[in-house]
C-alpha cells in the first residue's frame, strides 16, 4: 500500500519476496516522483509505535482542458523534462498525502496498520483506454492496510492486506524457511484485484501497476557447502482482465535456475537459465482477436567476477536470448562484455570500465545489462540491432569533503545512418552521453 524503498524483481533467491519497512528514512534513492516531501515523526509508547506523516508534492501530468471540467489523463513518472510538451506538463498536478502507521511489536511478533489519504487538486481520469478501464478516477482516495510478521526458529511468516476504500483489495502473503543446513525455501501468494488503487504502492508483482494480478511464487535454494549454491524459482500468474497488448484474460509462467561457484571474498562464477511463457495479442495485420498468441522467451547467462588484487577486479558476462511468438517466428539476441574495476584509496581514485558487443534480430529479442554510474544513479539500458557499447566511470577525491564523479558512455551501431526519431533523432550511428557530479559533505 505504501512503499518508497527498493523493490527487487523475481529473482531466484529466497528472501526477495519480502519487503521489510525500516521506518522513516531520508529519500536518497533514484526515484524522482513516488516519494514523500513533508513532515513525519515516530512516537513510541511501550510496545506500540505511532508514525503520523503528511506530504505535499507536484507531479508532471497531462491535462485535458478542452472539456467543461478539466481532468488529468496521465501522470509522467519518468522524471524527464526534455521537450516543450514535457516542460508544459511539469508540476501540473498537486498531490497531498497524509496518514498514520501504527505498529505493535513483541518478541517475534509484529502487527501493524496504516491509514493513507491521497488528494489531487485536479480530478484524474486515467481509464481512457479499454485495457485500463479499472484505473482510478476522481481526486480523493483513501487506503487502509493491515500487515503482520511472525518469526519462530527458522520460520518467518509475513503478509499484508490492503483496501482502497470503495474499490478493490490487495493481498500479499508469504513464508520463508530454513530447511535444515543445506536447504532454504519460500512460498508467496499475491492477489491484486483489478480495481485496487494506490499511488504509492510497490510490492512483489509482474506488472508496473499493482492490480489485475494473482499468482503463486516459490523458491528453493540448495547450498551443500560454502562454495556451491543452486537457486531455483517458479512463478505462475493469472491476469483476470485485459491489459496492455492483451485483449482478454491471460496467464504467465516463469522458471529460473542459477548455480553459483563462490570464492570467499574474491569472486564468483554463475550460470543462469530462465524460461518465460506468456500470452499477448497477435499483430494487428493478422486481424486475429478470438485467441491470444503464445510467447516463449528463453535466456541463458554466464557471469564471472574475480578480484585480482585488493585494487583491481574484473567481470565478464555472456548472454544469449531466444524470443518465439506464435506464427511470427523466432528472434535471437546476444551480448558479451568485459568489465574492469579499480579502487586506490591511497590515491583517492576509483572507477570502472566496460566494453560490450551486442547483436539482436530485433526489438523483441533486445538484451539488457546493468551499468555502474555516478552516485545515486544507475543505468539499465537495452540494446538491439548490432553494435559496440563503451563506458568509463571515474571517481576522484581531490581534497577532504569533495567527491567528483565523471562518466562517459558511447554506443556505436553498425549498418545504420540515423538513430531514433522526432526530437530524439540523431544523424549518424553513434549515441553518447556524459555526466559530471560534484558533492561537498561535512
Amino acid at each position: 500500500m505504501l512503499w518508497n524503498g527498493p523493490v527487487f524483481g523475481q529473482g531466484a533467491s529466497v528472501a526477495h519476496i519480502m519487503q521489510n519497512g525500516l521506518g522513516i528514512r531520508p529519500h536518497t534513492g533514484l526515484m524522482e516522483n513516488k516519494f514523500m516531501r513533508g513532515i513525519a515523526g515516530t512516537m513510541q509508547m511501550q510496545k506500540i509505535k505511532a508514525t503520523p506523516f503528511i506530504s505535499y508534492t507536484q507531479l508532471s501530468a497531462t491535462l485535458n482542458d478542452k472539456e467543461e471540467t478539466p481532468f488529468i489523463t496521465s501522470i509522467n513518472y519518468s522524471g524527464l523534462h526534455r521537450t516543450p510538451t514535457e516542460l508544459k506538463n511539469r508540476n501540473a498536478l498537486k498531490q497531498l498525502n497524509y496518514g498514520v502507521n501504527l505498529e505493535y511489536q513483541q518478541k517475534g511478533l509484529k502487527l501493524g496498520t496504516t491509514l493513507l489519504a491521497t488528494h489531487f487538486d485536479i480530478p484524474l481520469k486515467l481509464n481512457t483506454r479499454t485495457y485500463n478501464q479499472y484505473r482510478f478516477e476522481g481526486n480523493h482516495l483513501q487506503n487502509i492496510g493491515f500487515n503482520y510478521q511472525y518469526g519462530l526458529y527458522n520460520l518467518l511468516v509475513f503478509g499484508e492486506t490492503a483496501h482502497s476504500i470503495a474499490s478493490g483489495w490487495a493481498n500479499n502473503h508469504g513464508i520463508i524457511a530454513a530447511l535444515g543446513k543445506k536447504f532454504s525455501g519460500s512460498i508467496h501468494y499475491r492477489n491484486y484485484s483489478t480495481d485496487y488503487h494506490s499511488f504509492l504502492a510497490q510490492s512483489f508483482q509482474s506488472q508496473s501497476n499493482l492490480s489485475n494480478e494473482r499468482g503463486w511464487h516459490t523458491s528453493l535454494v540448495f547450498h551443500p557447502n560454502r562454495k556451491i549454491e543452486w537457486m531455483n524459482s517458479f512463478d505462475f500468474v493469472e491476469f483476470p482482465e485485459q491489459r496492455y497488448r492483451v485483449l482478454k484474460a491471460s496467464n504467465s509462467f516463469q522458471a529460473r535456475s542459477q548455480i553459483s561457484f563462490l570464492w570467499y571474498k574474491k569472486g564468483h562464477l554463475r550460470f543462469r537459465y530462465q524460461y518465460k511463457y506468456s500470452e499477448e495479442n497477435f499483430p494487428a495485420d493478422f486481424k486475429e482477436q478470438s485467441r491470444l498468441a503464445q510467447v516463449v522467451q528463453q535466456q541463458a547467462r554466464i557471469i564471472f567476477q574475480f578480484k585480482l588484487n585488493p585494487s583491481i577486479q574484473i567481470g565478464n558476462q555472456i548472454e544469449a536470448k531466444q524470443y518465439h511468438k506464435s506464427i511470427i517466428g523466432k528472434y535471437y539476441g546476444f551480448q558479451v562484455f568485459q568489465d574492469i574495476m579499480w579502487n586506490k584509496p591511497k590515491w583517492k581514485v576509483a572507477g570502472n570500465f566496460r566494453v560490450l558487443y551486442f547483436n539482436t534480430d530485433g526489438f523483441e529479442s533486445r538484451v539488457f545489462s546493468y551499468e555502474r554510474d555516478v552516485l545515486y544513479s544507475f543505468s539499465f539500458p537495452s540494446y538491439y540491432r548490432e553494435g559496440l557499447r563503451f563506458y568509463i566511470n571515474k571517481k576522484i577525491k581531490p581534497i577532504k569533503g569533495f567527491d567528483i564523479w565523471m562518466r562517459y558512455a558511447i554506443t556505436n551501431y553498425f549498418h545504420i545512418s540515423e538513430i531514433s526519431s522526432g526530437l530524439n533523432k540523431i544523424e549518424g550511428n553513434k549515441k553518447s552521453d556524459i555526466r559530471l557530479q560534484i558533492r561537498y559533505s561535512w
